[in-house]
């Protein structure tokens, strides 16, 4: 079943956009908007359109994370250092939130070589085993 708060469109992240899962994302910045009538400090992260309304649970995690209160001084600390933080939700007395906590970048089970390393050509991979095999007959017997 669809629930209608899925066919409203939003700014904002929901419970819902997260439920099925704990993403772990970037923090790309944040920002002050209007939100009822007050300033709202938004939370935006890498490769995701919408942000996250800082509550004071999320702010507290942020202020740990990122070192100080000042609000103003957080874009340029995760812009200068790159800051992960996992989304997941939690029941509250106003129905299921969405917490962060901070997180380890995630990291590629395979990583691959830097840009700049050569492949090795397989005849040279061939000449290498083959001096590997010659030192190893050098060494004196014990």
């Amino acid at each position: 079943m669809t629930s209608i708060y899925d066919l409203v469109g939003s700014n904002y992240l929901k419970a819902s956009d997260v439920a099925e899962s704990t993403p772990t994302v970037q923090l790309s910045g944040f920002k002050k908007e209007q939100l009822d009538g007050q300033t709202k400090g938004i939370a935006m992260f890498h490769g995701m359109q919408k942000g996250l309304v800082v509550n004071v649970m999320n702010a507290e995690v942020l202020v740990r994370m990122l070192g100080t209160t000042v609000f103003e001084e957080w874009t340029p600390i995760v812009q200068a250092t790159p800051k992960w933080v996992t989304l997941y939700t939690e029941p509250t007395p106003m129905g299921d939130g969405i917490r962060i906590r901070e997180a380890a970048p995630s990291q590629p089970t395979d990583p691959a070589p830097p840009a700049d390393t050569p492949a090795m050509d397989p005849a040279m991979m061939q000449q290498f085993a083959a001096f590997q095999q010659f030192l190893a007959s050098q060494k004196p017997q014990q």
